[in-house]
C-alpha cells in the first residue's frame, strides 16, 4: 500500500501524560518540600517587626548614655531622647524612665512583644524580652 495515509494501528503507541503513580509521587515531594520550608517562613514579619524593636532600644539606650555624657545624669525626657536619636519619633510605642544614674527603655514591637534595656546604677546593663517564649528567648533576656 503507497500513500500518505494513515497507518492501521500498529503495536507501539505513543503515551501521552503521567501516570497516577508519577503523579501522586510528585504531590509526595512536593508535600515533603513544603514541610521543611513552611515553618521558616512562618513569623518572618514579627520577626523582622521585633527586630526593629530591639534597634530602636538599641538607640534610646545611647541616646540615653549621649544625654548622661553630655549632662552628668540620665534624668532625659523623651523629647530630649527624641532630640539626640530623630529616629526615635518613628517609633510607634516607646516609653523611658529615668533616674540620676540609670534609666529603663521598653519598646514594644508590632508582634506583640516588649523589649527592654535597663541600666542599674552600678553601670550594669540587661536586656529583656516579654512574653518570655513566643519569639522571646526562654530565659526572657536578649
Amino acid at each position: 500500500m503507497s500513500g500518505g495515509g494513515p497507518l492501521p494501528f500498529s503495536g507501539s503507541r505513543r503515551e501521552d501524560g503521567f501516570t497516577l503513580i508519577e503523579l501522586l509521587v510528585v504531590i509526595l515531594i512536593l508535600g515533603i518540600l513544603t514541610s521543611i520550608v513552611l515553618p521558616s517562613l512562618i513569623d518572618q514579619r514579627g520577626k523582622g517587626q521585633d527586630a526593629g524593636a530591639k534597634a530602636l532600644v538599641r538607640t534610646a539606650q545611647v541616646a540615653l548614655q549621649t544625654y548622661a555624657i553630655e549632662q552628668g545624669t540620665y534624668e532625659a525626657t523623651p523629647a530630649d531622647v527624641t532630640r539626640i536619636a530623630p529616629e526615635m519619633s518613628q517609633a510607634p510605642n516607646w516609653t523611658v524612665r529615668t533616674e540620676p544614674a540609670g534609666f529603663l527603655v521598653m519598646v514594644d514591637s508590632r508582634s506583640g512583644r516588649r523589649f527592654e534595656a535597663e541600666q542599674a546604677a552600678d553601670g550594669s546593663l540587661v536586656r529583656r524580652c516579654a512574653p518570655a517564649g513566643g519569639g522571646c528567648p526562654s530565659d526572657g533576656f536578649w
